[in-house]
């Protein structure tokens, strides 16, 4: 199965020309930059950018807290 996937995905009639790869076009810029003397600076990625990281236990807990609460039920043990 895996080689038929490689196979299929594997086309030399592939045209590549019709994708656009912005990342390796802003290297290449960077590149050229350096090569001619200029300073590059990264830029600073913003914290919010990064994704909340969550405790899934103390979610679930809270969860489940709140849903007894509404239903005003009682702890199981």
């Amino acid at each position: 199965m895996a080689q038929t996937l490689i196979e299929a995905w594997s086309d030399d009639k592939f045209d590549f020309s019709q994708y656009e790869d912005s990342r390796r076009e802003r290297v290449q810029e960077l590149i050229k930059a350096k090569v001619r003397g200029h300073e590059t600076v990264e830029r600073e990625e913003a914290a919010e950018d990064e994704p909340e990281v969550l405790n899934l236990m103390d979610a679930l807990k809270k969860s489940v807290d709140a849903g007894r609460s509404k239903k005003g039920g009682r702890k199981r043990r």
